[in-house]
């Protein structure tokens, strides 16, 4: 989001990076889901493949809907977040051998 709000920030009335979300025909995207399976859950049915790729999102930075995503405060609980993923992750594929052995310099340039 660090990108996206770089990106729209000049247009924006009052910018506030931690209200910045995604939506896709009115579903608010959840940021801590793999984007991957968000996509096949909204958009990869053929039921609904009349737009294509690339697939077409809308960046909001205000009205942040907290009953339907979890707010995020700073990067570090996004990462946090993405590295509780991988460690669930590990945990299921792996018996979590591969995340534990990881040295925190391993953990940090995951993300």
């Amino acid at each position: 989001t660090d990108k996206v709000f770089k990106h729209f920030r000049k247009h924006c009335k009052d910018p506030n990076q931690n209200n910045v979300w995604f939506d896709f025909k009115g579903t608010p995207l959840k940021w801590h889901h793999p984007v991957g399976a968000l996509f096949d859950l909204l958009k990869g049915g053929k039921t609904d493949n009349e737009d294509g790729l690339p697939w077409q999102l809308t960046v909001h930075f205000s009205n942040f809907p907290s009953k339907d995503l979890i707010p995020f405060t700073s990067r570090e609980s996004i990462s946090s977040q993405y590295m509780s993923s991988v460690k669930e992750a590990d945990q299921l594929k792996h018996g979590g051998r591969v995340v534990s052995t990881m040295q925190k310099k391993d953990h940090q340039q995951l993300w």
